[in-house]
């Protein structure tokens, strides 16, 4: 097996390029529909057109390419999502940097003792404490409380 790594191939994500695509094509389709309805709904308007069956109609276009520009947008959103966590991802799978034998080395010099922190402990003289009777004595002063 060699040492050396080779960079991933990148795939390509057509799940995610399709959601791009259908994302664009909702924002377009939708400022189109949008864009036509509202001609139609204004030279309605204009016209004095008395048809409560067309006056609903045009309304619902307006509303429905409103939506399909909303639409499109989220896609958006959810298409920049799922690169930020492709990102983040693939950093963190990138491989990490080997350690080359002299840096190993020189780590390895520093934990070469062989004496523990117990037997350092057992090496130092015990101390004991010295008794209260051995201490000097000393006063405390009072000072009377202020009234």
């Amino acid at each position: 097996m060699s040492d050396t790594t080779a960079p991933a191939r990148r795939s390509i994500n057509f799940a995610l390029l399709g959601l791009w695509v259908v994302s664009a094509g909702l924002i377009g389709g939708g400022f189109w529909f949008l864009s036509s309805s509202n001609a139609a709904f204004a030279d309605f308007m204009t016209n004095g057109g008395t048809d409560y069956l067309e006056y609903v109609s045009l309304q619902s276009n307006s509303t429905l390419g409103g939506f399909l520009v909303l639409a499109g947008i989220v896609g958006v959103l959810v298409a920049l999502a799922v690169h930020a966590r492709n990102h983040s991802a693939a950093a963190l799978a990138a491989p990490a940097a080997v350690v080359g034998p002299e840096l190993e080395d020189d780590l390895d010099d520093e934990f070469e003792t062989t004496e523990t922190p117990a037997d350092e402990a057992t090496a130092a003289p015990a101390e004991t404490p010295a008794s209260d009777e051995a201490a000097p004595a000393t006063e405390t002063e009072t000072v009377p409380a202020a009234r």
